[in-house]
């Protein structure tokens, strides 16, 4: 998969953890199979058999279910699974994952790590939403393949590792993996049959199965324009090997042109298949998910699968075995029973699709259906705390299996995956004593085999301390926050705050601190103070460091590397009268580039001009030219699409374009409201399920508008929604959708109040009842900024003064709001709010001193603020936009007194 961008600091823990490869070891039941050949046919590891586990990891049945949707955790949970290969390098892997919601309802996604041994390090795959993922060895290039030349320990071992970040969750039912054969070099057939159809937001294809013993599936590319090999510029490959003979592209728009190729467990891939090309349709695809009653159930038990968020107009197919064919179609029902008389492993599938057969949604579950119950072990320990040397006694002699009978098991004393004492064949070791030399604290297991080779895990905790006879060193741990600096031109808004408080000594002892803050080696003495900070940073990456000392004179030391990025304003345009706005967004291009564009009205000429940039970080500028002559005076790019998309006003009217270019050029463009009245000014827009939206003010009637668009290909939009008609309202408004609704924050005119309103549906066609958010004496509401973040909103917005204030709402319907913030009278012709890492952002420019400014959050609740700092001290600062740049940082353009246009953005350098 690519390598991310994210700014250099404290990385997201699903990115940073495990950063070391695990050490492995001869297991005692495969001291004996240590010469055996691995099977032809695949080896099925079942989702409970994990080697290690970290976060929220619990089982389901035979499931592993990793994750925890309801944000308690520490967002960052992981199961390691160690897949033995004889000697040989893995060709294909199958993972059976069953996809539950997330903390949003939305689909959860997880992430796959092969342990990479040739390169030392974990190699990710992912993320994946899809409840059968496939990955296999190949020479070509995509995120489906995996191509180093070993991946095995010393052991002849492949160790896997599932990991869910933040509020997801998923239960993983087993791997299968399938190991090389050197003898074989034969590639498959090419795929024959591959046909395509258009359907709402995306291609559905189809093709003939490949009849090869060695199968691992086949593999799917495909590109905006007409192409021969999978490595071409503009080919994409769907993120998995499909193991189906149907697959859907979604989320696509316009003409795409497609080819497969089938792949065996050797790595030999066929050539490519005859191209095939189809227009996707206009219109949105159904959102539908399936539930299992169960992961895993006995032979012959009851289990269900239920269609769970389509609505009442589809019609389900059911491939209920997962033999890739539906024996059941036209089905209005959402609940049907599975069959369960065989033992194994299913793969339900249910295709969803309205009466025209152009909205099409495909979703799958896994279960196994097993003839046996799992034992149930129980571990008990004489002691569980003591001082070392500590003897303990272990017993397991208490382990039941309701089916059958135990017939071996043992011991991992210190917890690191590897069994110290056990026999597969006896329970003689189910009772096994240990002495712990070394202080720590250890997870013992105990793992017992029934008769019929099921297994199970029971883990506890022994604590071993050090005593008097021997004293050990502290462990320091040191933390630092924010994330990263943003500094303005001459100081920074904020600290960096250095934590070592989670430094501790095994002994309990009282520790003392030594700081090195300006990370130049020289170290501070030793203070019972925990904490440091430093306020004065330098652009660039830079260290600090604690040295912990305990009362025996002991001494750990711990470091960190923190980035300190600083704003740098660049020219963009000039010899223009830049008026009244400008608007920036950033796209990740199907054509798969990222590029960033802006916006602006050329006053002087009365012309919408455009500009982009053909790199992430803002550095390669191109000439403007006019999408729009003679109009255009507000304007906004649509926020999160594949390509450049814009609302913008002239001469009374609201009008939409798009690029498919990549922002070369510009389309035709199409009527959002052009009626009798004027209406399109201040507009902003939104994207919602791949459509554009926008809302607006009617300077005619006085009123706020909001329009969609009625396809994902946009051709034409909906009538215009009236939302809020209460007096001269709807000016500066900015729009956010989340959680299914589209909420608008607004300046209502003639009483001077901050206003807010939010949809009662996701159509955006049917509203409630608007809120006044601030209607304190005064003018207050102007340039509102809102964002959604933890299922509530914030605004940053201006008064009559020009002072910028915060407020934030109580509920997620925003029905209720707190008490505004004064953030200070900083003269602001505007303001943009945005996330930047893990606290709040507000730019403004100043319009009396001419100044760019900007002021940080002390946190992401935006309950306390930093101070006022610049990140332009030059002429006059006017309209400005901010957007999200795809390395994180924050993204500004703006227009100056000399008629010049810019664009700035923090750097490292």
């Amino acid at each position: 998969m690519p390598e991310s961008s994210q700014p250099v600091g404290q990385l997201q823990p699903a990115m940073e953890f495990p950063s070391g490869l695990p050490v492995d070891g001869l297991q005692p039941w495969e001291e004996t199979r240590a010469g055996s050949a691995l099977d032809a046919q695949s080896e099925f590891t079942l989702g409970t058999q994990r080697f290690l586990e970290g976060g929220s990891v619990l089982d389901a049945g035979a499931a592993s279910r990793i994750g925890d949707s309801s944000g308690a955790g520490d967002g960052m949970s992981f199961a390691l699974y160690r897949l033995p290969m004889a000697g040989q390098q893995p060709g294909a892997l199958a993972f059976d994952v069953n996809i539950l919601p997330d903390g949003d309802f939305g689909p959860s996604s997880y992430y796959i790590g092969l342990s990479n041994y040739a390169a030392g390090r974990w190699e990710w795959h992912g993320p994946y939403s899809e409840h059968h993922v496939r990955l296999v060895r190949s020479s070509q290039p995509g995120p489906d393949v995996f191509a180093s030349e070993d991946y095995t320990s010393e052991f002849d071992n492949l160790f896997v590792n599932v990991l869910v970040h933040g509020s997801s969750q998923v239960d993983v039912l087993g791997i299968s993996s399938d190991s090389l054969s050197g003898a074989d070099a034969e590639a498959p057939p090419v795929p024959q049959g591959l046909a395509a159809t258009g359907i709402n937001g995306g291609v559905a294809l189809t093709w003939n199965p490949v009849l090869a013993a060695d199968l691992a599936g086949y593999r799917v590319n495909f590109s905006k324009q007409a192409f021969s090999a999978p490595d071409e510029a503009g080919v994409q490959h769907a993120g998995f090997v499909e193991g189906n003979t149907r697959h859907l592209l979604a989320g696509l728009s316009g003409e795409v042109h497609v080819r497969i190729s089938a792949v065996d467990n050797n790595g030999n891939e066929s050539m490519l298949s005859d191209e095939v090309t189809a227009t996707a349709l206009s219109g949105d695809a159904p959102l539908i998910r399936l539930e299992v009653s169960n992961n895993s159930v006995p032979r012959n038990a009851v289990a269900t699968v239920e269609v769970v968020g389509g609505d009442e107009n589809l019609l389900y197919d059911y491939d209920l075995d997962g033999d890739g064919i539906f024996e059941l179609t036209g089905e209005t029902d959402t609940l049907k029973a599975l069959p369960t008389q065989d033992t194994g492993l299913i793969r339900p599938a249910v295709r969803a699709s309205d009466l025209d057969g152009e909205r099409i949604a495909l979703g799958g579950v896994s279960l196994l259906i097993s003839s046996n119950s799992r034992p149930v072990a129980d571990a008990l320990a004489s002691v569980q705390f003591g001082t070392a040397p500590l003897s303990v006694d272990f017993d397991g002699s208490g382990s039941t299996d309701f089916d059958g009978t135990v017939v071996g098991g043992g011991w991992d004393f210190d917890g690191d995956g590897v069994y110290d004492s056990y026999d597969e064949g006896s329970t003689a070791n189910l009772s096994a004593s240990h002495q712990y030399n070394t202080p720590g604290f250890y997870n013992a297991r105990l793992k017992v085999l029934d008769d019929e080779g099921a297994w199970d895990v029971d883990t506890i905790g022994i604590f071993v301390d050090g005593g008097e006879t021997q004293n050990r060193p502290p462990v320091a741990n040191l933390v630092f926050s924010p994330d990263f600096i943003i500094s303005g031109l001459y100081v920074s808004p904020i600290d960096m705050q250095f934590d070592a408080s989670s430094s501790f000594d095994p002994d309990f002892d009282t520790l003392e601190y030594a700081w090195d803050v300006n990370g130049d080696g020289s170290y501070a003495s030793y203070q019972s103070l925990s904490t440091a900070s430093i306020s004065s940073f330098t652009q660039g990456l830079h260290r600090a460091g604690v040295r912990v000392r305990d009362e025996a004179g002991n001494i750990s030391q711990a470091t960190v590397v923190y980035a300190v990025y600083q704003f740098n304003s660049q020219l963009v345009d000039s010899g223009r009268t830049v008026g009244n706005a400008t608007s920036i967004v950033s796209v990740d291009s199907i054509l798969g580039s990222t590029r960033t564009g802006i916006a602006y009205y050329d006053s002087s000429n009365d012309d919408l001009m455009f500009t982009y940039c053909t790199d992430q970080n803002g550095y390669s500028w191109q000439p403007a030219y006019v999408v729009e002559a003679l109009g255009g005076e507000w304007m906004s790019l649509v926020p999160n699409a594949s390509d450049f998309q814009m609302g913008y006003y002239r001469d009374g009217n609201l009008y939409y374009r798009e690029s498919d270019d990549e922002g070369k050029s510009f389309e035709a463009p199409i009527d959002v409201d052009t009626g009798a009245d004027d209406a399109g000014m201040y507009v902003d827009a939104v994207r919602l399920t791949n459509k554009p939206a926008f809302a607006y003010y009617n300077a005619t009637d006085g009123d706020l508008y909001y329009a969609v668009s009625n396809s994902v290909n946009v051709s034409n939009f909906g009538t215009p929604v009236n939302v809020d008609g209460t007096g001269d309202t709807g000016l500066y408004p900015d729009v956010v959708y989340s959680g299914g609704n589209h909420s608008i924050a607004y300046y209502r005119q003639d009483n001077g109040n901050l206003m807010f309103v939010q949809s009662t549906d996701t159509s955006g066609l049917n509203w409630g009842s608007p809120v006044m958010v601030d209607g304190n004496d005064g003018d207050v509401g102007r340039h509102p900024s809102m964002l959604s973040i933890s299922f509530k909103f914030c605004i940053a917005y201006l008064d009559s003064l020009n002072d910028v204030w915060f407020v934030k709402s109580s509920d997620s319907s925003g029905s209720a709001w707190g008490t505004p913030l004064h953030l200070g009278n900083v003269n602001a012709k505007t303001c943009e709010m945005m996330v930047v890492g893990d606290r709040l952002a507000i730019f403004i420019g100043d319009d009396v001193l001419g100044r760019g400014e900007f002021i940080l959050s002390e946190d992401i609740s935006g309950d306390s603020w930093g101070s006022w700092e610049y990140f332009d001290y030059g002429d006059t600062t006017g309209f400005m936009s901010a957007a999200p740049m795809f390395n994180g940082m924050p993204g500004l353009a703006y227009w100056d007194e000399d008629q010049e246009l810019y664009f700035t953005t923090p750097r490292l350098d």
